[in-house]
């Protein structure tokens, strides 16, 4: 039998999410878009990912605000996480843990 894990990459970026996403479809993984932290909560309401991939920085919620929505989230709670970011400022890296 062959697990199929599915990751959920949410970004604003259209570019982003096609390359990621490429990257990820060629390992072998199932891929979910999301072009916003809202579109994100609608769809983890109907399917649950096994993995995050989130763009720290994006317009009206960021990612580590989403994060904080999806950790209050019993069927999401659990789930990983990993930020992506373009800003280097240390302060990111202590918000997203």
């Amino acid at each position: 039998m062959i697990l199929m894990y599915e990751i959920m990459i949410v970004d604003d970026d259209a570019q982003i999410l096609d390359m990621v996403g490429l990257v990820l479809k060629r390992e072998g993984y199932s891929v979910k878009r999301a072009f916003s932290a809202r579109d994100a909560l609608e769809q983890v309401e109907v399917n649950t990912p096994d993995l995050f991939v989130i763009d720290a920085m994006m317009p009206e919620m960021d990612g580590i605000s989403l994060c904080r929505k999806l950790r209050t989230q019993p069927h999401t709670s659990n789930t990983p996480i990993i930020f992506l970011t373009g800003n280097n400022n240390p302060q990111n890296v202590v918000d997203a843990l």
